[in-house]
């Protein structure tokens, strides 16, 4: 009984405790599973906090139905298109406390997990005597895993799913419910929602929908495939065929970045950049899920990512600079020139490989940037080709209709 909790926490937390946060950005691991231990103490006092109050919110969610598990915004655009053209299917969404959620999702809550919590210890302790490094290292992390999967059998038993379809394979969440509706015989579909890296937990979906090669390729090295896979593009840019870059000079300028950048650091790069180049449109942009403020300089102007989806912001600009972003490649799609850029530096450098296999080239000074803008000012290449590794949909007969096939292949594959 105690191997198989054990194995079943390391399971769902598997992309954190394998190395992965080693390598990371101090701000970014602070979201996970900090290194201090007062960190630590505050993170698992506010999720106990959380979960407490969850105790008092009950998941209303129809049976029977299709789920699509969406746990961000970028989940939902992944999504939304093929949702929309599968009968009897619903938005299912976990309730964080705070947000006041989307009104067509349905939410669950794992209301029972503040129970979970209480005897977190004695579990805690079991496990430490078979992983001592692991135990010590992520017990946060663990306190987060703890009760999830039981949790999430509930779920299941009480609202039985016909089947779920994720777009994230690898957070506590998602991967909680994945493990519960293997064990259920659930159903379980993956459609790709960005870019993958060789630290992702194996395929044990039923059906795995894939981007392209690159993703397969990836997924093959990260362990035993378990999914029958299908190379299908990527859904979300259907609507943005007619909206390729055709221009051949740069006029406009996107400038990414994430929660592992300093926004101090991410200013006085624009700043720069926008001193060097003053004749650039310049756009920035923050990644969803990144909610702190920038100071920007006066006509510099900010994507709201919360509301504009990465395509709609790409299609506003000639080129682009990011660090470790999928946005590298949805540029590409759109024969939107994008170049790497170290804002911060970290032990993940070209974390998706899009550096190694050709899709982007990497700058390594502001001064590197500067002299590419000037060429690009000049003339704008056409890149679009290079994102055929990783997108099976560029000079196929389905370019531009990925959400279709998706479409076809799960309504074809649902009752088998």
């Amino acid at each position: 009984m105690k191997e198989t909790f054990i194995k079943r926490w390391n399971d769902i937390a598997q992309i954190w405790i394998n190395g992965l946060l080693e390598l990371d950005s101090e701000s970014s691991r602070n979201q996970i599973s900090p290194r201090s231990n007062y960190k630590k103490a505050k993170k698992i006092f506010k999720e106990f906090v959380g979960d407490f109050f969850r105790v008092f919110k009950n998941s209303k969610i129809p049976q029977n139905k299709i789920w699509f598990l969406t746990l961000s915004k970028n989940n939902f655009d992944s999504l939304k298109n093929v949702q929309r053209k599968i009968p009897n299917s619903i938005f299912v969404s976990f309730l964080r406390l705070r947000d006041e959620g989307e009104k067509n999702n349905y939410y669950f809550t794992h209301s029972n997990k503040f129970f979970y919590d209480l005897i977190f210890p004695l579990a805690w302790i079991d496990y430490y005597f078979k992983n001592r490094t692991q135990g010590l290292k992520y017990y946060d992390l663990l306190f987060s895993v703890n009760g999830t999967y039981k949790e999430s059998l509930r779920l299941i038993k009480r609202s039985k799913p016909k089947i779920i379809i994720f777009a994230n394979d690898h957070v506590t969440i998602s991967r909680s419910l994945l493990l519960a509706a293997n064990k259920m015989g659930v159903k379980t579909y993956y459609i790709q929602h960005a870019s993958v890296s060789n630290y992702f937990p194996p395929l044990v979906f039923k059906f795995s929908l894939l981007e392209g090669k690159d993703a397969y390729h990836k997924y093959l090295n990260c362990g035993e495939t378990k999914s029958k896979v299908y190379l299908v593009g990527m859904s979300k840019f259907d609507s943005f065929i007619d909206r390729i870059n055709r221009n051949t000079k740069v006029k406009s300028l996107g400038i990414a970045y994430n929660h592992m950048d300093n926004v101090t650091t991410i200013s006085q790069f624009i700043e720069t950049i926008k001193k060097a180049h003053p004749e650039l449109l310049i756009i920035t942009r923050p990644h969803p899920s990144d909610v702190r403020k920038i100071e920007l300089p006066e006509n510099v102007l900010l994507s709201d990512s919360k509301n504009e989806d990465a395509f709609s912001f790409l299609c506003k600009i000639d080129a682009l600079i990011t660090g470790d972003s999928s946005l590298h490649l949805e540029a590409t799609l759109l024969n939107v020139y994008s170049m790497y850029f170290e804002f911060t530096k970290t032990k993940l450098f070209d974390y998706y490989g899009f550096i190694k296999n050709g899709l982007v080239d990497y700058y390594s000074s502001i001064n590197a940037i500067n002299i590419q803008l000037n060429n690009l000012k000049l003339y704008k290449p056409d890149i679009r080709n290079k994102a055929s590794y990783y997108n099976a949909a560029i000079g196929s007969a389905f370019e531009g209709k990925s959400t279709e096939k998706i479409v076809d292949i799960i309504l074809n594959t649902m009752d088998l």
